[in-house]
């Protein structure tokens, strides 16, 4: 799994972990902390594992973020983007005993929270754009890719420097104040 997301920290949110994204009750959550680090948690039949990242970002500048996940087996740590580069990752507690299960994200029975968590504790306190979430790993070219092109680089395309399509369509999203059609 990879959720990423452009954010503008302000503040450090509710109980200073502002969430960016999270899934039922704290099945799946991505966040920042106090200290400007991301964190991530998943729960395992064994219970929760948090990780955090070692870069951190800086409060009032905006960043994108990423955070990929091989729920696959115990050991898997996480991977940490920050502005497409990746962020060396630690086990802060609670790392999932070796037969623990992943407990996992159902479509019927998780909701997905952007910006806070289900019981409305933990809200992110500054800007969030941009929030995806794939149930697939992207490769690190990947979130780099979606880094440069929301941040405005030119990409090369069979030779040619081209505008990323995200920025075409970025220059027409507040021309009529709604999403614009792709065509």
């Amino acid at each position: 799994m990879t959720f990423s997301a452009w954010i503008l920290k302000t503040g450090d949110g509710g109980f200073n972990v502002g969430r960016i994204i999270d899934f039922g009750n704290t099945d799946i959550s991505f966040f920042t902390d106090a200290d400007d680090e991301l964190r991530f948690s998943a729960q395992w039949s064994s219970g929760t594992a948090f990780y955090q990242s070692i870069n951190t970002i800086q409060k009032g500048e905006w960043y994108h973020v990423a955070v990929t996940y091989d729920a696959n087996a115990p050991g898997n740590l996480p991977k940490m983007y920050i502005n497409g580069l990746e962020s060396t990752v630690i086990v802060t507690s609670g790392a999932p005993n070796p037969a623990a299960t992943f407990n996992g994200i159902t479509p019927d029975s998780e909701n997905c929270y952007i910006g806070n968590r289900h019981d409305a504790s933990s809200g992110f306190d500054g800007n969030l754009a941009d929030v995806a979430v794939w149930n697939k790993i992207l490769s690190s070219e990947e979130i780099k890719a979606i880094y440069e092109a929301e941040h405005g680089f030119a990409r090369r395309s069979s030779g040619i420097i081209s505008t990323p399509y995200r920025l075409e369509l970025r220059n027409r999203d507040n021309a009529t104040g709604s999403y614009p059609t792709v065509h």
